[in-house]
């Protein structure tokens, strides 16, 4: 075993990064992928979930004013907050993993 007993394996989400065909790369990329690709953001999470992850967190990284003023969406901050964190509890109710 390589953890040990009280050890939590924590998946975060920056994996969506890596498709970039999706996101722009100014710093944004997590509340892109939540514009632009939420199924997407939801099966990096199912994945995790899957794969035995004992802690989901949210992908809202980028979901703060200063990120979301570069790409013109500031208004949508507490809709993009929301989406985010239903997107991590669907992830971590199918494994049963806790939400962080």
């Amino acid at each position: 075993m390589l953890l040990s007993p009280d050890s939590y394996v924590l998946h975060s989400c920056p994996q969506a990064r890596r498709n970039r065909h999706l996101v722009n790369d100014n710093g944004a990329w997590s509340a892109e992928a939540l514009l632009r690709a939420p199924d997407l953001v939801r099966d990096v999470h199912d994945a995790f979930a899957r794969a035995g992850a004992d802690v989901v967190t949210a992908n809202s990284y980028a979901c703060t004013h200063h990120y979301l003023q570069k790409i013109g969406q500031e208004a949508a901050l507490p809709e993009l907050v929301r989406l985010a964190v239903r997107l991590a509890r669907e992830g971590a109710l199918k494994s049963n993993s806790l939400l962080g």
